[in-house]
């Protein structure tokens, strides 16, 4: 979602916490209120928090953890958090503009978010820490794209959809093989996904192109 971001697979993060290096992170909830009621990922000895606690203390914090994971139902808000986060610790000199890369390497997102995390079968526990088979799905487009064997998924199903939602939605649409219905696909994915989000994408591209001569 911000090619800027850093990500660590769920099933590697699901490693190192089965080998008790759950005390080297910091997991970040980045979802909101409502869904953190029903249940977060369950992290063997790593201790979990809302985004909003991270930014009253984000110093703080970067220096006792090795390393920060963020993650909300799929990876696009905690990504969008990371993206941020950074951004703002150095616009405000928080951290110096030479440490932004190394900033971005000890902040990183679950690429996939709580899908990945329960598709390679990590847990989930409510807010006493006791484990829990519920979840918030955030919203019904997303549905699909959890395990839903012994699942029980706790949300509105008339709520509207969020606002937030609606770019990532639009990037989840299968296109299947209609190699003619890409470049349309990209005009109307460019159409909802925030201005900020293709402008990273394309600087980040441009970074990694050389040099030449026309």
């Amino acid at each position: 979602y911000w090619p800027s971001v850093f990500c660590i697979e769920a099933a590697d993060f699901k490693t190192q916490l089965d080998l008790g290096n759950g005390p080297n992170y910091l997991l970040v909830d980045c979802r909101t209120p409502e869904e953190r009621q029903v249940s977060t990922i369950g992290a063997p000895g790593a201790m979990v928090i809302s985004a909003d606690e991270l930014r009253r203390r984000a110093p703080e914090y970067i220096s006792a953890y090795a390393t920060i994971v963020t993650f909300c139902t799929i990876g696009g808000r905690s990504g969008t958090f990371c993206k941020r986060l950074v951004d703002d610790l150095v616009e405000f000199g928080q951290v110096s503009a030479d440490q932004t890369d190394g900033l971005r390497r000890k902040i990183v997102n679950i690429l996939g978010g709580m899908a990945a995390w329960l598709h390679v079968h990590g847990g989930l526990v409510d807010t006493m820490g006791q484990p829990t088979n519920q979840l918030h799905p955030w919203c019904r487009a997303f549905l699909d794209m959890f395990p839903l064997e012994d699942l029980d998924l706790v949300f509105d199903e008339f709520r509207p959809v969020p606002q937030d939602a609606l770019s990532l939605i639009a990037c989840k649409v299968d296109i299947g093989d209609a190699v003619e219905a890409v470049p349309q696909t990209f005009v109307q994915m460019c159409s909802v996904l925030p201005p900020e989000v293709i402008n990273d994408s394309l600087t980040r591209a441009m970074q990694s192109c050389e040099g030449y001569e026309d």
